[in-house]
């Protein structure tokens, strides 16, 4: 374990809002408080924090009004307090937030490119602030109600996202599935949000496989197969163009030369400048 670097320990998933919520700020701070990780090693310097619902937001929409839902309220300024209180590096809350729930359940107001990518006209105009795409205005939501109860120095870290490859007819296919999460990776990890444009995104995409028991979120079948395999080479081919897009507009703006655009703002392991050079 000493030879892995572990960054977040999590106490509890998604116990807030719930009658066990009262118990989660006191456990992280004696994780922290009594150094209880201490002789893990490599554990010692991670961040100690917990995960939470959307349903933790009592009003989410636009994102500026966003606060914690009265069940939640007592149990997250608690949690924003324990928080404000670690001082081993900068503090963080993770959310649960998954843009198809919300378009799954409201197909006539929220459209499929705003869920799953990035639409071309804003989905949500909040003040000053334009939201192309919903994961951005969820995690503004929370950034809004954390700044209203003590928490405007925390970040915000995508515990779980994702988007099921089946289940539901034709708002869950593989190639929706592939879309949204591929432009997670590339697009949303590594970025700000309009509200913290200066605050890099961190994330988790749920998850490894897909279980009998839960909608089709895995990205590999049980057998070890890839869930994307048929639909690869369109997915690359939608991503190439997309990719291409923001890097020719940026080239038109002289604020970079298309290398430089293509690695310095999409630097995942240099995959996005691999993607892309594979048009030529």
């Amino acid at each position: 374990m000493n030879n892995t670097l572990y960054e977040y320990l999590v106490v509890g998933n998604e116990v807030v809002p719930g009658s066990l919520g009262k118990y989660v700020a006191p456990a992280m701070l004696n994780l922290y408080n009594y150094k209880a990780i201490k002789p893990i090693g490599a554990l010692s310097q991670l961040k100690i924090t917990t995960t939470v619902p959307m349903s933790a937001l009592g009003i989410s929409f636009p994102p500026s009004a966003s606060n914690f839902a009265d069940a939640a309220m007592s149990d997250m300024t608690a949690i924003i307090q324990a928080l404000n209180n670690m001082q081993n590096g900068d503090s963080i809350l993770m959310v649960n937030a998954y843009p198809y729930f919300a378009y799954a359940s409201d197909t006539s107001h929220i459209s499929k490119e705003y869920a799953n990518t990035k639409s071309s006209a804003p989905g949500v105009v909040d003040g000053n602030l334009e939201y192309h795409s919903l994961i951005h205005a969820m995690l503004d939501a929370f950034y809004a109600a954390l700044e209203k109860n003590g928490g405007s120095s925390l970040g915000v870290v995508v515990g779980e996202t994702g988007w099921p490859s089946g289940g539901n007819g034709e708002i869950t296919t593989p190639y929706l599935s592939a879309m949204y999460n591929s432009f997670f990776r590339y697009y949303i990890l590594g970025s700000g949000t309009p509200m913290r444009p200066n605050k890099k995104l961190d994330g988790f995409v749920f998850e490894m496989f897909n279980e009998n028991e839960k909608q089709n979120f895995g990205l590999y079948q049980a057998n070890m197969t890839p869930v994307y395999a048929f639909c690869y080479t369109i997915m690359q081919h939608q991503l190439v163009h997309y990719f291409l897009n923001i890097a020719i507009t940026l080239i038109l703006s002289r604020q970079a030369t298309f290398k430089a655009c293509t690695y310095t703002s999409f630097h995942k392991n240099n995959e996005c400048s691999h993607l892309i050079d594979e048009v030529y």
